[in-house]
């Protein structure tokens, strides 16, 4: 049985700003790279483990999708993936 996956409110809006600013330049590019974002999410329900543990916070995993990092965590017990955030990879901070 696959893990749930479940989106913070911090989660759906980092997704919405990246996608709100490439289509700024370019509308098709931007539903692209969210479906391609969303599409690693789904991944998570059958490998939760496919991301390495987050350094900062050793809760937390770290899904890259390149420019982008898909950070999250695992409740085993309930089987559900929550996604925290997305975020470019030039950023230095990925919460908060």
């Amino acid at each position: 049985m696959d893990f749930q996956i479940i989106f913070s409110p911090v989660s759906i809006e980092s997704l919405e700003d990246i996608t709100a600013w490439i289509a700024k330049d370019d509308s098709i590019v931007a539903e692209r790279i969210g479906n391609e974002l969303l599409d690693r999410i789904d991944l998570l329900g059958k490998f939760p483990k496919a991301g390495s543990v987050y350094a900062a916070n050793k809760n937390w995993r770290k899904l890259v999708s390149r420019p982008y990092v898909i950070i999250y965590r695992i409740n085993t017990r309930l089987r559900i993936i929550e996604v925290l955030a997305f975020r470019h990879s030039a950023r230095t901070s990925y919460l908060g």
